[in-house]
């Protein structure tokens, strides 16, 4: 009963906050939409099995209230992300911002895209090519270590890239400008047809609309919103089957005929396929049975994982800048109930992978998430800044990637807009900064001249 209630609870929260947010006409793309959405969306179908029908997992797991732990954790984890959104960051009026030049915008897309495609087609190499890539599963079927890992990660360099074009041409496009950019999305619509990565369908379309939203204003309508976010959803079930069916048969169209969505919703809330929510039922009762968390060492190993090469560095310098702080799933899991791992799918969801770093105070990671989007946005659509407004496009997919997959992912994916975008901003910036007006003489701070006061602060936000 207890679950139940706090099952509902979710939920209202979830479309309370999903629809206050889609008041305003922007409200679509800011963090509180992206973030309830993905709860809504996402980690709610995946608890209706849990909660309803309860039995599919070991008993000492409902017995320890497993499932009501996992909701108490995710209605944490939603108010957490919400509350923090609330009110007007402080950012001074009298800052200098730096102004983007937009042709040379231009020209560092392309760059970061030839870059990124130059690791794309390494990786297509790795495979047999991009035809045994994209058509025979070949992407997957690669030991992911070592050079896959570095290629795959020079390959996503290639959708900020067409951020950076996008928003370029938007401002002040022409006929050949736009045909590059239209050329630019021909391999990310390969890698969503044909390997059926859903990751590339929610970047695709929020680089696409909410760039649109910026240089011209415009936002589709709530109902069209509120679908796409629905289809969204089903997108995440139906992925899987369709992307293993493609990739044994490269039959696109056969594909799509097998896809049976209502089958693939009742499995996915009977908990015959899920991505992950398991992780969280079974891993809190278990780590609060042991005490044993990560105190924040999943952000530091993640980093060491993804972005120190064993290949150069040696992989025993590698393991030896890992923290080898609590225990592993794989561990923890077995010790509590006798499972190596848990069954529903390899994707921590995201109050889980909280919950592992730092129990139920992991839920503050979401707060100072909002606390960041909040300010973020406030650059790109109060202040019009069109380095801000880059930077928030190239983030907004580690929104829902937080909640449905994993908060270490989603820092990840900030760590790397951050490397792709803050060098390419900051070289193309204008080299004179517009000055603003400087304090009064009579301030009797400012005892040097007039003419040697320049009141200015150099940012890569505009």
């Amino acid at each position: 009963m207890i679950a139940k209630a706090l099952f509902f609870l979710l939920v209202v929260l979830s479309v309370a906050f999903l629809l206050s947010s889609l008041r305003r006409r922007e409200g679509v793309f800011e963090f509180p939409t992206l973030f309830a959405g993905a709860f809504l969306f996402s980690i709610v179908p995946q608890l209706i099995n849990h909660v309803f029908y309860p039995g599919r997992l070991p008993a000492k797991v409902y017995e320890d209230h497993g499932v009501e732990y996992g909701l108490i954790m995710c209605i944490l984890c939603l108010v957490a992300g919400i509350a923090s959104y609330r009110g007007t960051p402080r950012v001074r009026r009298e800052t200098t911002l730096w102004r983007i030049d937009v042709d040379r915008l231009f020209r560092a897309g392309v760059a970061l895209y030839l870059v990124g495609t130059f690791g794309a087609l390494k990786l297509a190499a790795l495979s047999g090519g991009l035809r045994e890539q994209f058509t025979e599963g070949g992407h997957y079927a690669l030991e992911w270590s070592g050079a896959p890992v570095i290629w795959s990660y020079v390959s996503k360099l290639l959708p900020f890239g067409l951020l950076l074009c996008l928003n370029s041409v938007l401002i002040r496009g022409s006929l050949w400008k736009w045909t590059v950019v239209v050329l630019m999305t021909l391999y990310p619509l390969a890698v969503i047809v044909f390997l059926g990565r859903r990751a590339m369908v929610f970047r695709l379309a929020l680089i696409v609309f909410i760039s649109v939203w910026f240089q011209r204003r415009w936002t589709p309508p709530r109902w069209l919103c509120l679908t796409g976010m629905a289809l969204g959803g089903m997108c995440i079930i139906l992925a899987p089957s369709y992307r293993t069916y493609a990739n044994q048969t490269g039959d696109i169209r056969g594909a799509l005929r097998q896809a049976d969505m209502q089958s693939a919703v009742e499995k996915y809330a009977m908990g015959e396929r899920g991505e992950g929510i398991e992780n969280l039922i079974i891993g809190i009762p278990a780590r609060l049975s042991y005490l044993s968390f990560s105190w924040g060492s999943g952000f530091w190993n993640g980093m060491i994982a993804y972005w120190v090469p064993g290949q150069i560095v040696g992989y025993r310098l590698k393991q030896g800048l890992m923290l080898r702080i609590g225990a592993g799933d794989d561990e923890v899991f077995w010790k509590y109930c006798g499972l190596g791992f848990a069954p529903g799918g390899a994707f921590s969801t995201g109050p889980y992978s909280a919950f592992r770093e730092f129990g139920f105070f992991g839920c503050l990671l979401f707060f100072m998430m909002g606390r960041f989007y909040r300010w973020l946005w406030h650059l790109a659509a109060k202040r019009r800044s069109l380095g801000a407004q880059v930077f928030y496009v190239s983030f907004a997919l580690a929104v829902p990637m937080a909640v449905v997959t994993s908060v270490l992912l989603a820092f990840d994916l900030l760590l790397l807009s951050v490397v792709a975008v803050v060098p390419a901003l900051w070289l193309i910036r204008e080299r004179q900064p517009t000055l603003v007006p400087c304090p009064p003489v009579s301030d009797p701070y400012m005892r040097w001249p007039q003419s040697l006061r320049r009141c200015t602060r150099p940012s890569p936000f505009h």
